[in-house]
């Protein structure tokens, strides 16, 4: 009979843990307690993802590490079926992830597949899970070189996260539109493949129902290219703003610009002269105009809605500044934003730097296993400089 796969997560756990001589209590301590790793490492208890996060990095080991080896997911299906559904998912991406990583492209992609075809989309409770391992599975076919499947699953998961009534679709539909897009693009440009799907929308004869599915994916698309439109009129704004003095850049526009009638491109140019001021006024120690600043940058953001369109520096500054403020829990939320900014321009030593400026954060709030993880993905990011 085949051993419980908890307990192969136990027993690997258990080993790491004497290979690198730590005693139960020096690998628990701020994670859990000493009888929960025990009952763990004894197969008594299965190990939520997190633990299995925390537990890894404390290790210097991968979470993939810690899961079954020769391609069985974390739990049997019976254990993944007694567990809450967000749980559930995150074991299911967890394992699948593990396989990509180690370019076992094809099993992760028949792994996913599977489980897709496991879920409902008459059941709204499975909408979000469902998007989820659409977004995994363009992964997989992403890296295994297949842009027309990668585009494909992508485009399901946009699909299926527009039509949740979850207040959580957002950040998983705005991901999917823009693999999407990314996808397009590499295969010939996203708006000239919106343009030809809005130019088959028009040669639909009959129920309208039949023009849906190009009409949608064009909508997509466009909006996946007016934002990439947008970024690249912002990147030349920033460029102009960054060849000049923040502070003299800043009041120049004040005295330009009429706050009452800009135009977005104006209140674009005015929220990131803000943030670039900040920056400044920190690199010089001055703490109340650094904050000054930021606020000004804050309130411009909260009424554009496009937090796209601010230069990423601008959270790296927030994070800096409530770190030095003692406002942990507000610099965290501003470094990992940071992180993920950076992580979509593939900019590798900043995306570094901003997880090890993530790492001081869980540093000054004594967790130093999250800590040790931010640093971990720094040195990843490094290795691609």
């Amino acid at each position: 009979m085949k051993e419980p796969s908890s307990r192969g997560i136990g027993q690997r756990l258990r080993a790491a843990r004497q290979q690198q001589h730590l005693s139960e209590q020096e690998l628990a301590v701020g994670i859990c307690s000493a009888d929960t790793l025990r009952k763990v490492e004894a197969g008594l208890r299965f190990p939520t993802v997190d633990l299995i996060e925390k537990f890894a990095a404390r290790l210097h080991l991968s979470p993939e590490d810690l899961l079954e080896p020769g391609g069985s997911p974390p739990l049997t299906d019976n254990d993944l079926q007694a567990l809450p559904p967000d749980m559930r998912i995150d074991f299911l991406l967890l394992h699948a992830d593990g396989l990509i990583e180690r370019e076992r492209r094809d099993e992760a992609i028949s792994f996913l597949q599977a489980r897709i075809d496991d879920l409902s989309l008459r059941r709204e409770e499975d909408r979000l899970p469902l998007a989820k391992l659409y977004i995994c599975l363009g992964t997989a076919f992403e890296k295994k070189g297949d842009d027309t499947e990668a585009y494909s699953s992508y485009m399901q998961a946009y699909l299926i996260s527009d039509k949740s009534v979850s207040s959580d679709k957002h950040g998983i539909r705005d991901r999917a539109m823009w693999r999407a897009g990314l996808a397009a693009d590499r295969m010939g440009g996203a708006r000239a493949w919106a343009d030809q799907l809005f130019q088959l929308s028009e040669e639909v004869d009959g129920d309208h129902r039949a023009k849906y599915p190009y009409l949608f994916q064009a909508r997509a698309l466009y909006e996946y290219a007016n934002l990439q439109e947008m970024r690249l009129e912002v990147t030349q704004v920033l460029e102009e703003v960054r060849n000049q003095d923040p502070i003299e850049s800043l009041h120049e526009m004040l005295a330009t610009v009429d706050r009452s009638a800009m135009t977005e491109l104006e209140h674009i140019r005015l929220m990131n002269a803000y943030a670039n001021a900040a920056q400044q006024m920190l690199r010089d120690e001055r703490r109340q105009e650094t904050g000054d600043y930021l606020r000004h940058a804050a309130d411009l953001l909260a009424a554009l809605g496009k937090p796209e369109m601010i230069t990423v520096s601008y959270f790296r500054t927030q994070a800096c500044y409530h770190l030095d403020c003692r406002e942990y829990e507000i610099a965290l939320a501003h470094a990992l934003t940071a992180c993920k900014r950076f992580e979509e321009l593939e900019d590798a030593e900043e995306a570094a730097d901003a997880w090890e400026l993530a790492a001081d954060v869980h540093a000054a709030m004594n967790d130093d296993v999250q800590a040790l993880a931010c640093r971990k993905k720094a040195r990843e990011w490094l290795s691609h400089v």
